[in-house]
C-alpha cells in the first residue's frame, strides 16, 4: 500500500517538476553567440578566448546534466500493483503510476533538450576548433585530433512505460552519453588552450 504521504510528496514532486519544465522551456541561449563569423582571421589569443568561451559553457552544461540525473533517481520506482490490492490500495497505485510515467517523460523531455544544447554549442564553436588547429598547423606542429567527436550524442529514446524496471539505467546511459561528449570536448578545448599558451607542446610535423 503506498502511504498518503507518499503521494502528497509525489503530487507536490510533480508540480515542481511542472514547474521546472515551464523555466526550462523559457530558457535561452542568448549567453552564447548564435553566430562566429570571420574564423579565418582569428589570432591566437581570439581562438584562446574563444576555446575558453567553449570550455565553461561546456562544463556548466555538464554540471546540468548531472543535476538533472541526480533528481531523477526517484523515479527508478515500477508499479506497486498487486492482484489482491483494496479498492483503496488501485486507486492509490493508479495515482502514482500516472505521476510516475509523467515525471519520466519530462525528465526525459529534459535530457533530450539538453542534449540539443551540447549539440548546438558543440556546431556553432566547431569552426574555432578548425581554426585552432589551422594555426598549429601553421607553425608546423601537429594538429589535435578532433575525430573522437565525430559521433556527437546519441538522440535519447527511453520508455518510460512505469513498468521499464530499467529506466533509470537507460536514462542514466543517456546522460552519460551527453557528459562525456561534453568533457571530451571540453579536455579539447582546454588542451588547445594550453599549447596557444605555451603550457604544453604539440609535436613538429
Amino acid at each position: 500500500m503506498i502511504p498518503l504521504a507518499f503521494l502528497g510528496g509525489a503530487l507536490v514532486g510533480a508540480a515542481g517538476l511542472l514547474s521546472v519544465a515551464l523555466l526550462d522551456a523559457k530558457e535561452t541561449e542568448s549567453s552564447f553567440p548564435s553566430s562566429l563569423k570571420n574564423l579565418e582571421s582569428l589570432d591566437d589569443e581570439e581562438v584562446t578566448s574563444l576555446l575558453l568561451d567553449y570550455s565553461i559553457a561546456a562544463n556548466l552544461l555538464s554540471a546540468k546534466c548531472n543535476m538533472l540525473e541526480f533528481e531523477s533517481v526517484g523515479l527508478h520506482l515500477t508499479s506497486f500493483k498487486k492482484d489482491d490490492d483494496s479498492l483503496f490500495q488501485k486507486a492509490a497505485n493508479t495515482v502514482y503510476d500516472g505521476l510516475a510515467r509523467t515525471g519520466r517523460s519530462m525528465r526525459c523531455n529534459q535530457l533530450g533538450r539538453l542534449k540539443d544544447e551540447a549539440v548546438n554549442l558543440y556546431r556553432r564553436y566547431h569552426g574555432v576548433f578548425k581554426q585552432a588547429n589551422a594555426l598549429l598547423c601553421e607553425r608546423g606542429m601537429s594538429p589535435v585530433d578532433l575525430r573522437p567527436l565525430r559521433a556527437g550524442v546519441r538522440k535519447v529514446s527511453i520508455n518510460n512505460a512505469i513498468d521499464n524496471d530499467d529506466w533509470y539505467l537507460d536514462f542514466d546511459a543517456a546522460a552519460d552519453n551527453i557528459r562525456t561528449f561534453l568533457e571530451n570536448s571540453s579536455a579539447i578545448a582546454e588542451q588547445l588552450i594550453a599549447i596557444f599558451e605555451g603550457r604544453e607542446n604539440s609535436s613538429a610535423h
